[in-house]
């Protein structure tokens, strides 16, 4: 009996250290991904700022006819 209870601890235990390196792992390509998403916003926000097309203004008036 003591035998099957240290087992089903064992296997829990192994269950609960995959689990979390797998999240580990899913958060790290997310951030990663979070990072490359970020560095093209900042990229193509130099692409509206040379050729001095304004995005905020846009995002700004969009706000405002939601409101209406």
């Amino acid at each position: 009996m003591n035998e099957q209870i240290i087992q089903k601890y064992v296997n829990l235990t192994s269950q609960k250290i995959y689990d979390s390196f797998y999240l580990e792992t899913q958060l790290e390509e997310a951030n990663k991904r979070i990072a490359e998403d970020e560095k093209e916003i900042e990229r193509l926000k130099n692409i509206l700022d040379k050729n001095e097309i304004s995005y905020e203004e846009e995002k700004e008036l969009g706000d405002e006819t939601r409101d209406e």
